[in-house]
């Protein structure tokens, strides 16, 4: 007897063990943490150009992360984020949206599937009745915040992807792109369309700080933000605040919240070969890195998982000035010179529309470079490329193919000792690190489509496979009982038409609602939905339950 209520102490022990574990891995709100086109060598420069002090990141570092794409071993940042946000592999352009078939597909994919929009964690939240939010410094409709929110096999449809977003209902969006609200060629004033959801909306710092409800967006440029270093501080917030100010906004919903945060441009200094711009925008990533870790130590149920969606530019400490006494060089000599600088690569194609003088080039470099020593192809390479520019509006010429910041990066790059291999994304593992109260996280080398499965998996988020099949069911499916066609006789607001004997249904393009007519009578009613209608150009694609108004 005593041998058997051993075991029956010991399997009640497991189970209670077991249930623990499982109550212990979920938590309420999920910031996902993005520096965008980071490679692993951005930590440690970064770590000795902060006079080797640690990162807010570096305790939490407990792996790699695989970043392919379905075709592709380096990849681009629309399928690395939407992988994140949906689970599933894409390729190169596609929004949150499954790749068409490829004779070059790394592992197998479903051919029936082929631009499918595929259900994001960040919509699974909003039907768990959280709150949700992104935040940048590019664009908001760039290629990873719109992973979350948008779906499309193009990235660069911009006007659409935007007009998702906005409709789409995210609580928070903090970032630049405020031109793709209001100067549309649809025509449409979304920033109305926020207002009419009870959504703020700003475009200053100081309404921005002063804001105490729920739902904002405030977007600080046309375009993209200013690089850290490089921004007017009483015009466009840190990212470090940008990231405090959507926690405590979205902290405020009783069931919690999931947040996007990406370091974008990271991976635009990365592109230019600019070291300042990649260090201190990391850096300045860094700092939001530890708000959020601070947030959620404080809160108790929070996670934060940080992760690169892709390396960029091959960048090392070390390049072809230390093939020789490598070993012997000392923190000054490596670092010195990178840290007098006080403006990115950028700043200067900002600062100047016109061809600058020689001793205005000279004067930038000293003041904002600590530069001195300008040799006159130097200075002849940044007033060809201002002459290219002025024959190219002429149409005279084509314009330059070299970007002003790449000339500014390369003349900083002959003065350091920092090394690249491309001006493009890189197709090596990047650092994983989380943050989780209990300490539940995947460790070693992680595939990236299992990111979103542990985030899904802590936040008890319903399988997005069945939410892609509930809400983003093809429409030609839907309704292959019923007369359908779609009328794009207005490129810019194309609309699904379906008639049955009792009834007429309207269905907007990326948008959320539905216009329903009862016959005979013809009184008009619009319907809101929770999720998007979705067309990419070809099909639409719509929640099932929209066939019962037919019947």
């Amino acid at each position: 007897m005593k041998f058997k209520l051993r075991y029956l102490y010991l399997f009640m022990f497991v189970m209670v063990i077991g249930v623990t574990n499982a109550q212990n891995k979920e938590v309420k709100n999920v910031i996902l943490m993005i520096p965008d086109g980071t490679s692993t060598g951005v930590l440690s420069i970064s770590r000795w150009y902060q006079q080797a002090n640690l990162l807010a990141v570096d305790p939490y570092i407990c792996g790699l992360v695989k970043t392919h794409s379905s075709d592709a071993p380096i990849g681009d940042s629309a399928p690395t984020g939407s992988t994140y946000a949906t689970g599933h592999l894409s390729k190169t352009q596609f929004i949150a949206t499954y790749p068409d078939y490829s004779v070059h597909n790394l592992e197998p994919m479903d051919k029936f599937e082929a631009f499918q929009p595929l259900f994001t964690i960040l919509e699974a939240s909003k039907l768990q009745k959280k709150a949700t939010g992104l935040v940048a410094t590019s664009y908001f409709p760039h290629a990873t915040p719109a992973a979350f929110a948008a779906h499309h096999p193009s990235r660069s449809e911009y006007e659409i992807l935007s007009k998702q977003m906005v409709f789409n209902n995210v609580d928070v969006v903090i970032a630049g792109g405020s031109y793709f609200l209001n100067q549309r060629k649809d025509k449409i004033d979304l920033t109305k369309v926020l207002m009419a959801n009870n959504i703020s909306y700003t475009e200053n710092l100081n309404e921005f700080r002063a804001f105490k409800g729920l739902k904002m967006w405030a977007l600080f440029s046309e375009w993209s933000m200013a690089n850290d270093i490089d921004r007017d501080v009483d015009k466009e917030p840190s990212l470090a605040e940008m990231t405090e100010k959507a926690i405590e906004i979205l902290s405020q919903n009783k069931n919690g919240f999931f947040l996007m945060v990406e370091g974008s441009k990271v991976d635009w200094s990365a592109h230019d070969n600019d070291p300042i711009g990649v260090i201190t925008e990391y850096l300045a990533f860094d700092k939001a890195v530890a708000k959020a870790i601070d947030f959620a130590k404080k809160d108790g149920s929070t996670a934060v998982v940080v992760l690169p969606d892709h390396g960029n530019g091959g960048i090392s400490l070390g390049n072809s000035q230390t093939n020789k006494g490598y070993d012997k060089k000392t923190y000054s000599e490596l670092f010195d010179n990178l840290r007098k600088a006080t403006k990115t690569a950028e700043h200067f194609g900002t600062k100047y529309k016109t061809c600058p003088t020689e001793e205005q080039i000279k004067e930038y470099f000293s003041e904002n470079f600590g530069i001195n020593n300008l040799i006159i192809d130097e200075i002849n390479s940044i007033s060809a490329f201002f002459q290219y520019e002025k024959l190219a509006k002429k149409g005279k010429n084509k314009k330059n193919p070299t970007e002003i910041n790449k000339i500014i990066a390369n003349i900083i790059n002959n003065r350091n000792p920092i090394g690249w291999t491309t001006t493009g994304h890189t197709g090596e593992d990047v650092f994983l690190a989380i943050y989780h109260p209990h300490q539940y996280r995947p460790t070693g080398l992680v595939q990236n489509t299992d990111i979103n499965r542990y985030m899904c998996e802590i936040m008890n988020t319903p399988s997005l496979d069945s939410l892609t099949s509930l809400y983003y069911a093809p429409a030609t499916k839907v309704f292959e009982k019923y007369i359908v066609s779609i009328d794009s006789s207005n490129v810019y607001e194309p609309f699904m038409m379906i008639q049955s004997e009792k009834a007429e249904l309207r269905i907007p393009a990326n948008k959320n609602e539905v216009w329903f007519t009862l016959k005979p009578n013809k009184n008009r009613q619009i319907i809101p939905l929770q999720t998007l209608v979705i067309y990419n150009g070809h099909d639409f694609y719509i929640p099932l339950y929209l066939e019962e108004l037919l019947r």
